[in-house]
């Protein structure tokens, strides 16, 4: 079976022993959340998965082990009160912006798995993380969010599928290409568990 992960220049081994922070990052319907759902299934101890919260407004496919809404006020108070450790912000055109953050994880010993769209890898610099872009080509990321159609407003269907942005190599350390296929994908995070292990 080939592979369908891509170490970039910019990720040396050393990098890869050392990280802290793995970043699942890729487009809207790219495959970040089945990505991740998967990583919580190799009942690897050292990955560790905190809370993201959000200011978005939950949506029917919501995974509340990856998502909480809240208010703004409430997302506010929490980042006051050291509850929330790093935020992002993401903007839809035509929707509007959503502040994102993650729950302050227990570094000791373990590798803090966040996911984020672009804009996370973009906006946030992480000392000893590994930036993972989830990639899928435009005709399997529609596919994926049409998919959607029912749970997602449809300003926010749009938004996203007008948003097909990806990463430049230079923005990444390993990109993993989702051919849709759930083995593909699932062997290439093996891979991956196998290097930061």
């Amino acid at each position: 079976m080939p592979s369908h992960l891509t170490i970039f220049p910019r990720c040396s081994q050393a990098k890869i022993k050392n990280v802290r922070f793995l970043c699942i990052v890729g487009s809207s319907g790219a495959g970040k959340s089945e990505a991740v759902a998967f990583l919580k299934t190799l009942n690897n101890n050292r990955l560790e998965f905190p809370v993201r919260y959000t200011t978005r407004r939950p949506r029917l496919d919501d995974d509340p082990t990856e998502n909480v809404s809240v208010a703004e006020d409430v997302f506010c108070q929490m980042l006051k009160d050291g509850q929330i450790f790093i935020t992002w912000l993401k903007e839809l055109p035509n929707v509007g912006e959503f502040n994102y953050g993650i729950s302050k994880p227990d570094l000791d010993d373990s590798i803090c798995v966040v996911s984020g769209n672009n804009s996370f890898a973009k906006e946030v610099k992480l000392a000893r993380s590994l930036v993972v872009e989830i990639w899928a080509d435009e005709q399997m990321r529609r596919r994926r969010l049409e998919a959607r159609a029912g749970k997602l407003a449809p300003k926010e269907l749009e938004a996203r599928l007008m948003a097909l942005d990806s990463l430049n190599p230079t923005e990444v350390d390993i990109r993993i290409v989702n051919t849709g296929s759930k083995d593909d994908l699932g062997e290439s995070l093996k891979e991956l568990a196998g290097l930061i292990s």
